[in-house]
């Protein structure tokens, strides 16, 4: 008897301690929601309150869009889509943000956002926003979507259908390489390398490459036979010869294409180190531009500039060297000024001297020069690329 009083007691016990635990699991996970003992309410975080902001009305590039219409608007790769959004608030919201999007694309983001702007009641308010579509976009059928935002409200989105298509003739300059690829050297020659792509519906064939310096007067052009849609492909090597009288700094390289029987034109620019020759200040105000450095450069060798002379005995020689390194014809002046007297000037054209008399003399004053005291001087035009040497005593 006492032990089936025991064995009861045993079995009571356990039924016991496993409602106890059974209640504290219980507790235990309501625990998530509402603290024991707390005045926290349910968790409402993502549902958040309705947004007192209306979207009256959208338009893509001009042409008003519905939210649910089955009619898609089609879109042409690489095509700028401007996206009129017009909200009317319902009541005062200081921190709204209108978001437009396209996505699916795995390799660009197409989205814009506006500024973070204040909606009044009863107002209406016009935003604009742009998405540039990707030159590589895959064709097919996408949700541009409108979304409105502000701090602590759940968002509204309105979806919209967008067809991206492939344009008909369409080759994008992908990148063009360079050898040697940071500096090149006056006088030197560098190599360039085109690669494109094909993104349009059609084979593109004889498409004409070219790549050019354009501040020192060099291109140079190459074919490509074919290339098919959807495809890339490389140009030959390019051959550019810098000229040896380029000055130093860095110049643009223009690489374009022209294909469809030259109805299509493409270009992208580039830039290039060129290592020449030092390049002359203006004398007022900024540096001139490489251009116009490489037409103004000229080189003035000028001998002794004080030597002693015996009264009577012959005088002293004093040589002058010019050396026009620019790409154009330029006049020079030599003048010979602040002396005592008249002096005689012989002058010399590639070793031909002959004597030349003060009142003959033209004299040519350059901006910021004084007038000489004695007004004897003379002038020659040089070619390009020449030296000229001229003594007076």
């Amino acid at each position: 008897m006492k032990l089936l009083r025991a064995g009861m007691f045993i079995t009571l016990l356990i039924v016991l301690m496993t409602s106890v635990f059974a209640l504290n699991q219980e507790n235990r996970t309501e625990s998530n929601y509402t603290r024991s003992g707390s005045n926290d309410q349910p968790d409402l975080t993502n549902v958040g309150r309705d947004l007192a902001i209306d979207v009256v009305e959208v338009q893509v590039n001009d042409i008003e869009v519905e939210t649910g219409d089955l009619i898609s608007l089609a879109a042409d790769r690489r095509e700028e889509l401007e996206i009129r959004i017009v909200l009317q608030g319902n009541e005062a919201n200081a921190d709204v943000e209108v978001e437009a999007s396209i996505r699916g694309d795995d390799t660009f983001q197409v989205i814009d956002n506006s500024d973070v702007f204040r909606v009044l009641p009863n107002t209406r308010h016009v935003k604009t926003l742009k998405l540039a579509l990707p030159p590589s976009m895959d064709e097919g059928t996408y949700f541009l979507r409108v979304a409105v935002y502000d701090r602590a409200s759940a968002g509204k989105i309105f979806n919209y259908f967008v067809t991206v298509e492939p344009r008909r003739h369409d080759i994008v300059i992908r990148d063009v390489t360079f050898n040697p690829s940071d500096e090149v050297g006056a006088g030197r020659a560098m190599i360039a390398i085109m690669r494109i792509t094909n993104y349009g519906q059609e084979t593109e064939d004889n498409i004409r490459v070219t790549v050019a310096i354009p501040e020192l007067g060099i291109s140079t052009s190459d074919y490509i036979d074919e290339v098919d849609r959807d495809d890339s492909i490389s140009s030959e090597e390019l051959l550019l010869r810098i000229p040896v009288n380029a000055i130093t700094g860095t110049y643009p390289v223009v690489a374009s294409i022209d294909y469809h029987d030259g109805f299509k034109h493409e270009s992208r620019q580039f830039q290039i180190r060129v290592s020449g020759i030092a390049a002359p200040r203006s004398g007022v105000g900024e540096p001139e531009t490489p251009a116009e450095e490489a037409k103004a450069r000229t080189v003035v060798n000028i001998g002794p500039q004080s030597q002693d002379a015996a009264r009577g005995e012959g005088g002293a020689i004093y040589p002058i060297t010019l050396e026009n390194q620019g790409t154009t014809s330029k006049s020079y002046t030599i003048l010979v000024r602040k002396v005592s007297q008249p002096c005689a000037l012989a002058r010399a054209i590639s070793l031909s001297w002959s004597r030349a008399r003060p009142n003959r003399s033209l004299c040519m004053l350059q901006h910021g020069m004084e007038q000489p005291s004695v007004p004897i001087c003379s002038t020659w035009k040089l070619p390009q690329a020449t030296k000229f040497c001229s003594k007076f005593r």
